[in-house]
């Protein structure tokens, strides 16, 4: 299993993580804050930076928001793929600084090219990510 723990912005986690020896299996992480899991996410969703260096199709990147409740600022958040427990790199991440803007959206070099490849186990993403960037792009 291979991964980071890329970014956590407001109270968005992102980063990817893969199989190499199963390219066309999704993950399933587990998001732990301070301590407890919170939620799980598949990592299905397409970046071209992995694409480009040969993480699978592509489809492995996560995003992942962190529930309300919790002081951002103050948290410690750790992502581990499911099964085997495996802290993904850059795991946990700590001191982390909340902007506190009303929209995240993903930055330029987390762009998503939904696209290229749109079917009944990622439309979803698809919709949230066109929404996120078609938003981003008027303000």
């Amino acid at each position: 299993m291979q991964g980071s723990l890329d970014s956590v912005v407001d109270w968005y986690v992102s980063g990817w993580a893969w199989d190499p020896q199963q390219p066309s299996q999704f993950l399933c992480l587990d998001l732990i804050v301070n301590g407890k899991s919170v939620g799980v996410v598949q990592a299905d969703r397409f970046r071209l930076d992995l694409l480009r260096a040969g993480i699978g199709d592509g489809f492995h990147a996560f995003r992942f928001r962190i529930p309300p409740g919790y002081r951002v600022q103050d948290c410690q958040v750790s992502v581990q793929e499911r099964l085997s427990r495996i802290e993904l790199q850059g795991s946990p991440a700590n001191n982390i600084v909340a902007t506190f803007d009303a929209l995240s959206v993903p930055s330029a070099r987390y762009q998503y090219y939904p696209s290229l490849k749109i079917d009944s186990n990622n439309i979803n993403n698809v919709i949230s990510d066109f929404v996120g960037l078609t938003i981003g792009h008027l303000e």
